[in-house]
């Protein structure tokens, strides 16, 4: 039997639902491969994560003034005025049109930078209706 017919052939019983059980098991080891394929994919994603928050000294439901202020660079002192001063003078810094010809690093934390600062006026406005 030439391999064209043994092709042939091979496809024909899948059409019809003869398919060998070769191929059956070759059906249950890809699924066995993709179900491990996303727990790696889960577990790369579980230790980004983790990178993510390790800069962080409060986690997310303990987050108050004083992690904001330090966001900002303020101090406990502060006026409505000097918190708008110093997010206008973070995001002239940190904003993405300033750093889009710097290297992926680079942009990537500073898109992680304006995501805390906007988070942290955020907080301050709506304790100060600024």
């Amino acid at each position: 039997m030439s391999l064209y017919h043994y092709s042939i052939q091979r496809y024909l019983d899948q059409w019809f639902g003869k398919a060998e059980e070769k191929s059956g098991q070759q059906t249950k080891e890809r699924r066995q491969h993709a179900h491990t394929r996303a727990k790696e994919e889960q577990r790369k994603r579980d230790e980004q994560n983790q990178q993510q928050s390790k800069g962080h000294t409060y986690d997310q439901k303990h987050k108050d003034e004083r992690y904001f202020e330090t966001i900002l660079g303020l101090r406990p002192e502060k006026t409505p005025d000097d918190i708008k001063n110093r997010y206008r003078e973070l995001v002239m810094q940190y904003h993405p049109d300033r750093v889009a010809h710097l290297g992926p690093k680079l942009r990537e934390v500073a898109e992680q930078q304006m995501k805390e600062i906007n988070e942290a006026y955020n907080f301050f406005k709506s304790k100060y209706g600024l």
